[in-house]
């Protein structure tokens, strides 16, 4: 495959800062260039990692790299106020004997080399819907949905976002509630993972539940704009649990929901452009024609979009559809499902045609 974004010396430096390795760039950086990049993929304290790993007549200037310090120690800021909040959150659910489930964030940045270099976003937090509700109207006496299909609630505390989730699936659609049956079977969701923050133990789910929830999420956010960030996290993820994941479990649950393909091109982006050794996949890689066509297609939308997708222009002129009147909406609305059709058939071969349906059905 080739090379889409900045440079070379941006895999060098991000697979450098993931791993721990000494990195060596085969020649002259656009630091600016390369540092943007880094800013656009929320991968930037990664590669601060890679660069400050280089031997020193490869460094960047130092004027840049003052200004690539400055932008680490934002995120390092970030993160441990992320982590304060955390800790009061979870400990408000133990005092009510609310169970609950870390998602992402804080529990996948304690598998990387320099937990507080990963660029962390919300605090996502599952609880049984039940308790969702009592913990949201106790912490925060608002029980206002987000209105979206994944089932949580969204407050703020000391500038952080906290989404409340009572449910896993990001859609209603029946692959989806297959998918979230799945991980809340206790085979999959059990046991627990004690993680240690700011001296106090918080829960998270199962490697195994895990691993397919964030495989999920990727495949999800697909849709609409996915950057390496989420990629970086499934790999490292990966690498740190090898030992822990059911991978038999994993590969079934891939099968019966039908996300081979996603997961395919999932896994050769890991390897091909992370450095995630092949023997520490969950699957081994299909790398057919299609396969790899596939693998470039994704590889141009995060080249595009950035994380979430944030940077890309088509998007946001999409986005506008929303505030035009409602039959022109359900007209765009179909006219961007059919464009998008790739993206929707490369997450499952169910998802293209159960959308389709949801919306014409939706728009009776």
């Amino acid at each position: 495959m080739k090379h889409t974004l900045s440079s070379e010396a941006f895999y060098i430096l991000l697979r450098s800062g993931l791993w721990s390795t000494r990195p060596t760039l085969p020649g002259s950086v656009d630091w600016q260039k390369l540092w943007q990049e880094a800013l656009r993929q929320s991968v930037a304290g990664i590669v601060f990692d890679g660069i400050s790993r280089l031997p020193s007549e490869q460094l960047p200037p130092r004027e840049i790299k003052l200004r690539m310090a400055a932008d680490v120690v934002a995120i390092e800021r970030h993160n441990i106020k992320v982590e304060k909040v955390l800790r009061e959150i979870t400990t408000f659910y133990d005092t009510q004997a609310l169970p609950y489930m870390l998602l992402k964030g804080t529990a996948v940045a304690a598998t990387y080399p320099v937990p507080q270099h990963r660029s962390g976003g919300d605090i996502d937090i599952y609880l049984a819907p039940d308790d969702c509700r009592k913990a949201q109207e106790l912490l925060f006496h608002d029980l206002t949905l987000v209105e979206n299909e994944c089932r949580n609630y969204q407050s703020h505390l000391q500038g952080i976002c906290i989404e409340q989730h009572f449910g896993l699936a990001h859609s209603r659609l029946p692959l989806y509630r297959q998918f979230e049956r799945e991980l809340l079977s206790d085979a999959i969701r059990l046991p627990y993972i004690k993680l240690p923050v700011d001296n106090y133990e918080i829960n998270c789910p199962s490697p195994t539940f895990h691993t397919l929830f964030m495989l999920e999420h990727m495949a999800f956010h697909l849709l609409s704009g996915l950057g390496w960030r989420q990629i970086c996290d499934w790999a490292r993820y990966q690498y740190y649990y090898r030992e822990q994941i059911d991978r038999e479990a994993v590969t079934r649950i891939i099968k019966q929901c039908e996300f081979e393909r996603i997961a395919n091109v999932f896994t050769i982006l890991c390897i091909d452009y992370l450095g995630l050794s092949a023997e520490h996949t969950l699957i081994t890689p299909l790398r057919d024609k299609k396969a790899i066509s596939d693998a470039n297609y994704v590889l141009r939308l995060i080249s595009e979009g950035g994380n979430f997708g944030y940077h890309n222009t088509l998007l946001r002129s999409t986005h506008r559809h929303f505030n035009l009147p409602k039959p022109l909406r359900k007209m765009v609305s179909i006219l961007v499902l059919l464009r998008d059709r790739r993206r929707y058939e490369l997450i499952s071969p169910r998802l293209f045609r159960d959308t389709v349906a949801a919306k014409f059905h939706r728009n009776k």
